[in-house]
């Protein structure tokens, strides 16, 4: 039997390790698939209003409003809608892609640093299984899993910012030849599209520009490719801008206003607390490490390494002065899983290099399967809690709310018009409720109070009289961490719900009707309490225990 060259020995190596990293990635995301975070339903009722011919509005006839941060997404799912599709299982389906995406560009993104860094005789001796150290990482990164079939935009904004510093970093490498025009094209529109995803991607478009500019002037190399490609991504951003400014009279989300709130001070201690988890938990400083080591033996991509290290710290420094975030699987920190992961594989990969000649190949092939063992068994406990958080909040949170809104869509075509809910957590209320008008506690769908909470922080206290007298809702939802504390009545302790809580006023006119909450968890996490409006409670249909959920009901 005749013995395959090295040839096909390298591409037969290439396909395997591709399909290792398929393998290990496919079956964690299949278990996780259910997961869908509250927030990915907001978007999708804002494009299911745009595509109906609603307008720019959460609530039909209400104000124009960018309710979420992420505008590429958004225009995906209005194109959805518009041609009759599933736009929540598009949308799990594109994050399921950008994550497989995202696996391929770092093994190119790789294989190009390594062929940059290393001299052709020395790239011979060596297995192409050492470009895959980082797609085996990102394969089990939970960051990167539970962000892509979340229905949020946190994968796609992965792929994004990793395509982009990959074919920035191709425009300023050396090269025998001008970069072709397709390559600097695909670079503008990696970074414009990085700024559609999330506002984070100005940063790095404006980064990626100024550091390759930088690396081009002093290695003189050409720098009109890279121009060229800003160009298309500043093109883009300022077009992103114009609508705002055209539809919404803002140059940002209303996202921005409801959570960047508080002092500065107070958001960076918060952030910190979520950094901390990234680094410690995630094993975030331990890859970080590895990757600023590729600058001690990696001269010639010290430049690349350094603009990737100087873009995942900069994020970081964004993501704490914004004062992090609560939702499962690090979702502001996710984008960055793909520029560290390369700087870490990298620096692996070519530490290989200083192996013994003869055990090099072996080793080099070798190595990443160990190394992907490793990470995976380190890992276990990290993506085991991620999970487990994961299906909490989704069957926790997401089934009380479902089951609640359920209720409502219900009690609404008995009543054969629209109902006016007040809650803290509006996407899946919104989601299964089209005609209904809410009002959004937290500010995300609502300009006015968005701004009130980002003008006066954690000194802002909600109208409730206005909404009791005035607005008078059918029914406000509150939400409690346990049912009740003896002599405290509901814990609830979310400051906009006691609000309501502790006003006499919401007490004469409002009655408690019924509480939701997680079936396997009935004296303990998120309980969801529908108060009724005195002269409707009877009008309302009975909570009745859906199956296989669980109602307390009173």
């Amino acid at each position: 039997m005749k013995m395959p060259d090295r040839r096909s020995l390298r591409k037969l190596t290439v396909i395997g390790c591709s399909l290792l990293c398929l393998a290990m990635m496919a079956p964690l995301l299949k278990a996780i698939w259910p997961i869908t975070m509250d927030d990915a339903y907001i978007t999708l009722r804002h494009a299911r209003n745009v595509a109906e011919g609603h307008g720019f509005v959460y609530n039909i006839g209400g104000p124009r409003v960018e309710g979420f941060t992420n505008f590429s997404l958004f225009l995906f799912q209005t194109a959805i809608y518009a041609l009759g599709g599933n736009a929540l299982l598009a949308t799990k389906i594109l994050g399921s892609l950008a994550a497989f995406g995202t696996l391929a560009i770092t093994v190119l993104f790789t294989r190009d640093l390594l062929r940059h860094s290393e001299p052709g005789d020395l790239r011979a001796t060596l297995s192409p299984a050492r470009w895959f150290f980082a797609p085996l990482i990102l394969s089990q990164s939970p960051m990167l899993l539970v962000g892509a079939i979340s229905g949020l935009e946190t994968t796609l904004f992965a792929f994004f910012l990793t395509a982009a510093s990959w074919l920035v970093t191709r425009l300023i490498l050396p090269r025998e030849a001008p970069a072709p025009r397709l390559e600097w094209i695909a670079a503008g529109l990696a970074l414009g599209l990085a700024t559609w995803t999330r506002p984070e991607g100005l940063a790095w478009l404006l980064g990626l520009t100024l550091c390759g500019l930088a690396i081009a002037q002093w290695k003189r190399l050409p720098r009109r490719p890279l121009l060229l490609a800003a160009a298309i991504g500043f093109a883009m951003f300022a077009a992103l801008l114009a609508f705002r400014l055209a539809i919404y009279g803002v140059p940002v989300p209303n996202t921005y206003f409801a959570k960047v709130v508080g002092d500065t001070g107070g958001r960076v201690a918060s952030g910190w607390g979520y950094l901390r988890d990234y680094f410690f938990r995630f094993q975030g400083a331990l890859l970080l490490a590895v990757g600023a080591a590729g600058l001690l033996i990696a001269r010639e991509a010290r430049p690349v390494l350094l603009v990737l290290l100087l873009g995942a710290a900069g994020h970081l420094a964004v993501v704490a002065w914004e004062g992090g975030d609560w939702m499962p699987g690090l979702r502001l920190i996710a984008p960055i899983a793909g520029v560290v992961a390369v700087a870490a594989g990298f620096t692996v990969a070519r530490a290989l290099a200083y192996l013994p000649g003869r055990a090099r190949y072996a080793l080099s092939l070798l190595a990443p399967l160990a190394l992907g063992g490793l990470f995976l068994l380190s890992m276990r406990p990290q993506m085991t809690h991620t999970f487990l958080e994961g299906y909490t909040r989704h069957f926790g949170w997401e089934d009380g709310h479902e089951a609640m809104a359920l209720w409502a869509r219900q009690w609404s075509l008995e009543r054969e018009e629209p109902l006016t809910f007040v809650i803290t957590d509006i996407g899946l209320l919104g989601y299964h409720n089209p005609s209904m008008t809410i009002i959004d506690m937290a500010g995300l769908a609502d300009p006015e109070w968005a701004r009130v909470i980002h003008k006066q922080g954690l000194d802002a206290r909600y109208p409730v009289e206005d909404v009791v007298l005035d607005m008078r809702p059918e029914a406000i939802v509150l939400v409690s961490l346990r049912r009740e504390v003896p002599g405290w009545g509901l814990a609830i302790n979310w400051r906009v719900d006691r609000d309501f809580y502790d006003s006499p006023l919401f007490h004469e006119r409002y009655a408690l009707k019924g509480t939701w909450t997680h079936k396997d968890f009935p004296n303990d996490g998120y309980f969801l309490h529908v108060f009724l409006r005195r002269d409707v409670f009877d009008e309302a249909p009975r909570p009745e225990p859906p199956q296989p959920r669980a109602t307390v009901e009173y």
